[in-house]
């Protein structure tokens, strides 16, 4: 690794692949478009199946520990430059030149370059969250190291080693839309940072002394003129000399009141002495009122809130947006229903109002499959009282064909009840051997089927299948449609005179 490498801001924390220059801080989720978290599972623990189901690992693994991450390639296994710069695999000189270049509108022509998936998964990059950028000096109070690069690099010496583990990508076109950056963690990391805030030095000197802001010693709120006067002595007394030079620099410049000449010392030039001594007298000829302008413009120290957010302190109990992933249908059913059920009791300016976008496409996508499965039905139920009725014929031919058989059987023994069995089991052995002959046909035709839905679809998950139990429901009603075809020329046949049917030629 070199010092070119960038840093990359991570959630709440700083991210970087070398110690080198160039070593930035973040605030919380500020680099969105390159860092993500997975979709968890259902537990809330690994990694969900809408991420396994969608994407395919084409090197390594998918993490499993905080520490752990994963390079997200596009459909076509590409990734933009701006995530190679960040990752530490483009050098900044390269990655500036062509910054300015696109930035001036000049023609770039960018040679495509191929990087070994090993080299990036061999990379480490260090973490450092939020909170480990304040740091506790002589004073008592915490300083913000976030601009010093000499105690940012001694930090990330003992910070979390990260590393990717794996390279995935999309299934199809479709899923790249599931994981919208190019590097992603699990929930473990997030729960990691957030379980690391609260135990941090600083965080907990802020939350023991909620009324005094532990980067300057100075309570959030003063009650008064008086109180600010105080304050923001008591700062100005405990800052170092270049602080206060910066202070009343800016301080003087901005005023319309203060001389042109006193706007104009170079005070770059001066030695400590002549500072320290402009200072005082500065101090001094300016009044109260001055001295609370300069407090409410420089020294105001923020609130409570703010300093734990800048600190990475995260409170689960009041987040500001809320993402509900559902896994099936039945489950986005479910989400709507406890909505529905809270609006009940909620009043009119705590009602959810939500667009089930959806609900309204399956909607409209089942209302249609219904309309087609009616007409479908309609065809099916014409042809199967058709069939039934071709059936009744076909056995009353048989019927016709056989009197002299019937009338033979009356004459040995056999009741009307013995002749209705034979024709009922003709029906139904005629009816079974269909059914069967029906199943296997659509088993066989499911073949070229599936291979058109494959082609049509461009994708293999999509496929047509027959159940076993609907199959045996099928050939029932076949039996049963011909045992109901049967009846009357069973019935015709087991009435008809013996005497007659032995005539009959």
């Amino acid at each position: 690794m070199n010092d070119d490498s960038s840093t990359m801001q991570f959630g709440s924390i700083t991210m970087s692949s070398s110690y080198g220059s160039g070593t930035g801080t973040g605030s919380m989720f500020d680099n969105k478009s390159t860092f993500t978290q997975l979709i968890a599972d259902e537990n809330g623990k690994g990694i969900g199946s809408i991420i396994t189901d969608n994407y395919d690992v084409v090197y390594g693994s998918m993490p499993k520990k905080y520490d752990e991450m994963v390079l997200v390639l596009d459909y076509d296994n590409e990734i933009p430059i701006t995530t190679i710069y960040q990752l530490g695999m483009l050098p900044l000189k390269e990655y500036r030149d062509t910054t300015k270049r696109i930035t001036n509108y000049e023609k770039v022509e960018l040679e495509t370059k191929r990087i070994d998936y090993g080299k990036i998964c061999q990379q480490e990059y260090y973490l450092l969250p939020a909170s480990d950028l304040y740091v506790k000096n002589d004073k008592g109070t915490f300083d913000n190291i976030a601009n010093d690069e000499t105690k940012i690099e001694d930090k990330l010496r003992s910070s979390v080693k990260m590393r990717i583990t794996g390279i995935i990508k999309p299934k199809n076109e479709n899923g790249s839309n599931i994981i919208k950056s190019n590097v992603a963690y699990t929930k473990a990391l997030t729960d990691y940072l957030f379980s690391y805030a609260e135990n941090s030095e600083a965080v907990k000197a802020q939350k023991e002394n909620k009324d005094i802001n532990i980067l300057n010693g100075l309570s959030f709120k003063a009650e008064s003129n008086e109180e600010k006067l105080k304050n923001i002595k008591q700062y100005i007394t405990s800052m170092s000399l270049q602080d206060k030079i910066k202070m009343i620099t800016s301080f003087m410049r901005s005023q319309s009141g203060v001389s042109q000449s006193a706007k104009s010392l170079d005070i770059e030039k001066m030695n400590d002495s002549q500072l320290n001594a402009l200072i005082q007298r500065f101090l001094a000829r300016i009044g109260n009122d001055t001295l609370t302008d300069i407090y409410d413009k420089y020294i105001s120290s923020g609130s409570y809130d703010e300093n734990l957010k800048q600190m990475g302190v995260v409170n689960i109990n009041t987040p500001s947006s809320i993402d509900l992933y559902a896994y099936s249908f039945e489950s986005k059913d479910g989400i709507s229903k406890c909505i529905d059920e809270y609006n009940k009791t909620a009043s009119d300016e705590d009602k959810i109002v939500y667009t089930d976008l959806v609900g309204l496409l399956m909607s409209s996508v089942t209302t249609i499959v219904n309309i087609i499965s009616y007409v479908l039905i309609a065809f099916v139920a014409v042809s199967l009282i058709v069939s039934s009725i071709m059936i009744g014929i076909i056995t009353y031919i048989s019927v016709l064909e056989r009197t002299k058989e019937i009338g033979i059987l009356r004459a040995i023994g056999a009741s009307k009840r013995n002749i209705s069995r034979v024709f009922n089991a003709e029906t139904f052995i005629i009816g079974l051997f269909s059914g069967v002959m029906g199943i296997a046909i659509s088993l066989l035709m499911l073949f070229p089927i599936n291979a058109v839905i494959h082609a049509i679809a461009e994708n293999d998950n999509v496929n047509a299948f027959l159940p076993v139990t609907n199959a045996l429901i099928l050939i029932a009603l076949s039996i049963l449609l011909t045992l109901i075809g049967g009846i009357i020329p069973s019935r015709k046949a087991a009435k008809k005179d013996p005497v007659t049917a032995l005539r009959t030629e």
